[in-house]
């Protein structure tokens, strides 16, 4: 899920850059910056909100959510990829889970058999001692 996460801020930081320098601003932004503003910083939202309405010949986006919208478009293969290897891994977690039910299950029956036997044994013994007597 963090790669997932990683790729899209990764690549929304890329399209706020690009939009950044068809203005010939250099300032560039990172996933860092873009994870703030996605946790609440309004400042930071609005510092490049302005910056991107100021680059009057920009063709990516005029805001932070138009970047974050042309990101998502860009990278939606790449997190197609992640989800398909998140599905994997959980498919692999799963089995290894009912790999080891099955285990834990063999030793209960196992434990039950024994005591089975056990049990048989002493009402075996029981009825012998009944007929030795008797």
């Amino acid at each position: 899920m963090e790669d997932k996460e990683l790729i899209l801020l990764e690549a929304t930081a890329e399209k706020i850059d690009q939009a950044q320098r068809s203005y010939g601003n250099n300032r560039t932004y990172s996933a860092e910056d873009v994870k703030k503003v996605l946790l609440g910083d309004e400042t930071l939202k609005q510092k490049i909100n302005d910056e991107l309405k100021n680059a009057s010949s920009n063709s990516t986006a005029t805001s932070f959510d138009g970047c974050r919208a042309k990101a998502f478009i860009s990278c939606a293969k790449e997190i197609r990829i992640a989800d398909d290897l998140i599905q994997r891994q959980m498919l692999n977690i799963r089995h290894l889970q009912r790999s080891l039910d099955a285990i834990d299950m063999k030793s209960r029956i196992i434990k039950r058999m024994d005591l089975e036997i056990k049990h048989i044994e002493q009402d075996f013994i029981a009825l012998v001692h009944d007929s030795e007597a008797g």
